[in-house]
């Protein structure tokens, strides 16, 4: 279900400047459900990018750098039980 719900996923990053390392991350969510988008921070916590869920068939746009890496995951749940779910589904 992992796989599928991934590729469903359209991701695409694209410069903002020459000069920096910047890029704009677009994301529609076509799984069939809603989402939490994360960026996965240096201490590797995870730190939402949406104020909420990301509905199906919606978009989201996030500002960031190449460098940074982000997980997305379902949004079942309170916030600590997705993220909890995410750490430990998400890993395997």
């Amino acid at each position: 279900m992992r796989a599928a719900f991934f590729a469903a996923l359209l991701l695409a990053a694209w410069p903002v400047s020459a000069v920096d390392e910047g890029v704009k991350f677009s994301m529609r969510n076509l799984c069939g459900e809603a989402v939490r988008v994360y960026w996965v921070g240096f201490d590797n916590s995870l730190v939402p990018q949406t104020q909420g869920p990301v509905k199906n068939s919606s978009s989201v746009s996030i500002n960031s750098y190449r460098t940074h890496r982000f997980l997305v995951w379902y949004a079942r749940g309170t916030e600590d039980q997705i993220q909890a779910d995410a750490r430990i589904k998400g890993s395997q």
